[in-house]
């Protein structure tokens, strides 16, 4: 049981790689009298273990997620940038626009 849990834990620190990660995560849980579908207790394991076990799908989108959030960064930062500069243009071209307005509003005709 303590080999089992140990690779397992060497396995979740990426020290180990082991194809059949999931198949010893069931084992272990197994011996420990926790079943895959036992929120509770996995919960509790979890908790007490200070770790997290995820699935290594979910792992793996997860770093790729990790791995491409800072070009989303830059992207969305640089479209932010676009878009400021877009409207100070706007801004510029409604200056002429509003003074005209209040010229032809201050006419006596139009009231």
């Amino acid at each position: 049981l303590i080999a089992l849990s140990f690779l397992l834990f060497l396995d979740h620190c990426n020290i180990i790689h082991m194809e059949s990660a999931h198949v010893l995560r069931s084992s272990v849980l197994k011996s420990l009298s926790i079943s895959d579908d036992d929120p509770k207790g996995l919960a509790s394991l979890e908790a007490s273990s200070g770790l997290k076990f995820i699935a290594v799908d979910q792992y793996v989108f997860w770093m790729y997620e990790l791995d491409d959030a800072p070009k989303k960064i830059q992207s969305a930062e640089e479209e932010l940038e676009q878009l400021e500069e877009n409207q100070m243009a706007i801004e510029e071209e409604l200056v002429p626009l509003a003074e005209e307005f209040a010229k032809l509003m201050a006419n006596p005709l139009v009231k």
